[in-house]
């Protein structure tokens, strides 16, 4: 009876060591699946950027600009390393930080180009999507302004055109197809990225007929 009662409580024992070795698995899945911004990124169909990568050299020199006042981590980041640093601890954060979300978008990431983010955009190669163009160029010629300095200014800053004749309207479109591909080639580290996606929503766009 004493060996019996013995065995009993080795195997009682061992199933409780099994249970107890579940949960720590259970457990340890359960902190390593939290939503960190990493998480969101990788569900977003970002990269992270590998400590070794060549991206690193143009990434830092777009964060350094002067004119990046908005996309900033804390502490002074003064090198490519400090850089990869800020972003290690950062992946690490809860992705409800939406600031630091968006900051890790753009310099802890493969960088990605803006077209990606746009679907259904109109062609730029000259001659393609002509008839879209039209009906783009028409919209386009209505933002229109006239300062006091007698400067003409449209929606996009960098496009100009001509009015009325339409003998000018294959140059026109021209124009704007440059200034849609030039928004769409920009990258998620460029400082104009988010604005050159709103122009490519507004300007790269077909329109109802």
């Amino acid at each position: 009876m004493g060996a019996l009662l013995i065995k009993s409580l080795i195997l009682a024992g061992g199933a409780s060591l099994a249970v107890g070795g579940g949960f720590l698995a259970f457990s340890k899945d359960l902190f390593s699946n939290s939503k960190t911004i990493k998480n969101k990124l990788i569900s977003e169909k970002y990269q992270i950027l590998d400590t070794g990568s060549n991206h690193w050299s143009t990434i830092f020199s777009k964060y350094n600009d002067s004119k990046n006042t908005s996309w900033k981590f804390e502490g002074q980041i003064s090198n490519e390393g400090d850089l990869k640093s800020a972003c290690k601890k950062v992946l690490e954060r809860e992705e409800d930080n939406q600031s630091l979300y968006k900051s890790a978008s753009k310099w802890c990431v493969v960088p990605r180009k803006a077209e990606e983010f746009v679907s259904g955009l109109l062609k730029v190669e000259d001659g393609q999507d002509g008839e879209a163009w039209g009906r783009v160029l028409a919209a386009y010629k209505k933002t229109k302004v006239t300062g006091d300095s007698s400067t003409t200014k449209y929606a996009l800053g960098d496009v100009s055109v001509t009015d009325s004749s339409s003998d000018n309207d294959a140059a026109n479109k021209k124009a704007l197809q440059k200034g849609c591909k030039d928004r769409k080639d920009k990258f998620t580290y460029d400082l104009d990225f988010d604005s050159s996606i709103q122009d490519m929503k507004e300007w790269c766009l077909d329109r109802p007929a």
